[in-house]
């Protein structure tokens, strides 16, 4: 899978979750009000739809969501 569209597919999980607009990849996670419930279930959509395990924490602390995103599609590199 491209990594700009494994990109996209984590800011469409957040703004599902998070129930916003469009977010973009230098939006914080907390401009939205975000919550450790909701990034727990944000990981979980994303283990569901790109199969790869990522801690809430690594969303919880980063920066901008451009970084969540670019974790995500590290680890799936990895494997």
């Amino acid at each position: 899978m491209d990594p700009s569209s494994e990109a996209e597919i984590v800011l469409h999980i957040v703004e599902e979750v998070l129930q916003v607009g469009t977010v973009a990849a230098d939006d914080s996670f907390y401009d939205f009000g975000g919550t450790s419930l909701q990034a727990m279930r944000i990981c979980v959509r994303i283990e569901k739809k790109l199969a790869v395990v990522i801690e809430p924490s690594a969303l919880l602390d980063s920066d901008c969501l451009g970084d969540f995103a670019r974790s995500v599609t590290g680890l799936r590199d990895r494997e």
